[in-house]
């Protein structure tokens, strides 16, 4: 009489358990892989886009070290020097005109440390259309690299804010 072996394996099923079963750690690590990745490719475009915006504000940097290719730089978003004029009074009430020039020493400047509310209210209140809106905000880009409406909204006091209805 042949004894059979207890410890023998079944034959794995050819069915869908089957397939799990034979399978099943390659699932287990595709699971446990897929959110990585996806959030791997998706933080790579992040980062190209991040970039780019890095690159165009070192170029922005690079224009304003010259006053010649500032002013053709301005020129190109409009002609119109009172425009350019009152860009630069906003920069200058905002205090970021001055941090543009990238010295080691420009935190001693003081007029980088406030900046003038008042000023500021009265140069935005004059402000009527989203046009003018957005040629101010290329221009001041241009002055400082920096994003127009993240500064009134963040370095402008709450009470003048609430009467800009442009910047709300």
């Amino acid at each position: 009489m042949i004894s059979r072996n207890a410890r023998t394996q079944s034959p794995v099923g050819s069915g869908f358990f089957g397939f799990i079963e034979r399978y099943f750690a390659v699932i287990l690590g595709l699971i446990i892989a897929l959110p990585f990745l996806y959030r791997f490719f998706q933080n790579e475009n992040t980062k190209t886009e991040v970039n780019e915006v890095e690159e165009q504000i070192k170029l922005n940097n690079v224009v304003n070290l010259s006053p010649i290719t500032q002013l053709d730089a301005l020129n190109k978003v409009s002609k119109n020097q009172s425009y350019h004029n009152w860009a630069r009074s906003l920069a200058n009430n905002f205090g970021t005109l001055q941090l543009n020039q990238n010295h080691w020493y420009d935190w001693a400047n003081p007029k980088t440390w406030t900046e003038n509310d008042t000023d500021l209210y009265n140069s935005l209140k004059q402000i009527t259309n989203t046009g003018q809106k957005r040629i101010l905000s290329e221009l001041y880009f241009i002055l400082t690299a920096r994003n127009l409406s993240t500064d009134v909204s963040t370095l402008l006091d709450k009470n003048l804010l609430i009467k800009l209805p442009l910047f709300k």
